[in-house]
């Protein structure tokens, strides 16, 4: 009963050290940070992801033997984990260090996984530039972009499948939402901008030649006015001179 008992355990064991790490969108900048990492982005629907399972768990069991760790992120559960990454095609492996990430386009066979690590394969593979990797900050700024989209969709659902609101009522709502986002951002950048770069006070010196250049500017207009003005005058006294003249 014993020896039964012991083998059970260790049955239970194997199988659990074979599993892949669960990767999600809540932990994975804190483990991926650290060591070296080969995941699996994978789908339950998926034939090849299901074809690849057993492999990936033999793989994930020579972790500790090759000194790195094997986890798996499920796209379904992670949509926008799998827009930080780019994933375009399942299954999409990458190999992760030192911050750099690169996509494992290889064999998907056990030998070749091994050998990608045991002999270094990854270094020939050209990392993710930097600000197309998943934690650059341009493709944060999209992924809470696409979150907000997500967001958006559940909201839409619930308000029309759940509480029954017209179409047009929850689509008019989303219009008047998104246009208000849309202004205090406006407002926001503006204001940031300012406070970034803020406008060049002019000098005192700089607010004296302005004086000047309006005084000059102010003499010129006034003599202007009064070249226009005699000119007027002393055509109105020819006027008056020619029509005395007419009359005698």
């Amino acid at each position: 009963m014993q020896i039964l008992t012991i083998f059970a355990f260790l049955t239970v064991l194997t199988f659990c050290t074979c599993k892949p790490i669960e990767v999600n969108e809540q932990n994975w900048e804190s483990l991926l940070g650290t060591d070296e990492w080969m995941v699996e982005f994978f789908a339950p629907w998926c034939p090849a992801c299901n074809r690849f399972e057993s492999t990936w768990n033999e793989f994930s069991l020579k972790s500790k033997e090759l000194n790195i760790k094997v986890g798996a992120a499920d796209v379904n559960a992670n949509p926008v984990l799998s827009g930080l990454f780019s994933v375009t095609s399942l299954p999409t492996i990458y190999h992760i260090k030192n911050g750099q990430y690169r996509i494992y386009n290889s064999a998907r066979d056990l030998d070749s996984l091994v050998d990608f690590i045991k002999n270094e394969g990854w270094k020939n593979v050209e990392p993710s530039s930097s600000w197309l990797s998943p934690n650059s900050f341009l493709i944060k700024g999209l992924s809470l972009l696409f979150k907000l989209t997500i967001y958006f969709k559940d909201l839409y659902t619930l308000l029309t499948e759940t509480y029954g609101y017209p179409v047009w009522v929850v689509l008019t709502l989303f219009v008047i939402v998104t246009i208000s986002l849309g202004l205090l951002l406006g407002v926001f950048f503006i204001i940031l901008i300012d406070f970034i770069c803020p406008p060049k006070r002019p000098t005192p010196e700089e607010i004296k030649e302005i004086n000047e250049d309006d005084v000059v500017y102010d003499d010129k207009e006034n003599e202007k006015t009064q070249e226009a003005t005699s000119t007027k005058d002393d055509k109105n006294k020819t006027a008056i001179k020619r029509k005395a003249k007419k009359d005698n």
